[in-house]
């Protein structure tokens, strides 16, 4: 079983779905998960605050998405560049998500990691953040036809 964003911002939301129900997937909207944060860290303040505005996060994954601790997160994603989620869905499983965006420049998609919080030590995550962050923008380049550097 896995993790899957569910944002439908793009065409592959339904094809997505399906997949994690016939996989035994979870799905997240976003803000819940490490990708999804890091997609909803980075739209702009009025699709921000319209998302915030209709969905009760809350109510369907705890008092820890409640809409004051989630804007300090968006916030730290933002300030850090790549999004964290300590364990908040499943208790020792952390993930960390860097935005990969579209042609418009807008968060699209996302690039994470996912493992047991001994993988997350606070030492490796600086190291992980800078990576995952240096592949989604090499990824954001290849997608909108510029030069991407090799992977490294």
């Amino acid at each position: 079983m896995g993790i899957v964003v569910v944002g439908c911002y793009d065409i592959a939301c339904p094809y997505v779905s399906v997949l994690a129900e016939a996989t035994g997937a979870s799905t997240f909207p976003l803000g819940v998960a490490s990708a999804g944060l890091t997609i909803l860290s980075f739209l702009p303040e009025k699709p921000i605050e319209r998302y915030m505005e209709s969905h009760d996060l809350a109510s369907g994954h705890g008092s820890e998405h409640g809409r004051e601790l989630l804007m300090q997160r968006i916030a730290e994603t933002r300030e850090r560049g790549w999004a964290v989620n300590p364990g908040l869905i499943v208790e020792g499983s952390w993930g960390m998500g860097a935005a990969v965006f579209d042609t418009a420049g807008q968060p699209a998609w996302a690039l994470s990691l996912t493992g047991i919080e001994s993988r997350f030590a606070p030492e490796r995550r600086d190291e992980m953040g800078r990576l995952l962050m240096h592949h989604a923008h090499e990824l954001t380049k290849k997608l909108r036809g510029e030069q991407a550097l090799p992977a490294r």
